[in-house]
């Protein structure tokens, strides 16, 4: 899983600014439920079997 996110809706990286993070977590079983960030995006990537 990836996840990316900033401390504001005004976040930016780029030009000066390095304010966004990216955090790549390893998972070990598919996740019953999800907990999302109030700002970011969650990117999950399965093997295909």
């Amino acid at each position: 899983m990836s996840r990316m996110t900033g401390d504001s809706l005004n976040a930016a990286t780029g030009l000066g600014r390095n304010e966004v993070r990216i955090v790549e977590t390893s998972l070990t079983e598919t996740p019953k439920a999800l907990t999302i960030a109030p700002i970011g995006i969650d990117i999950y990537e399965f093997e295909r079997r």
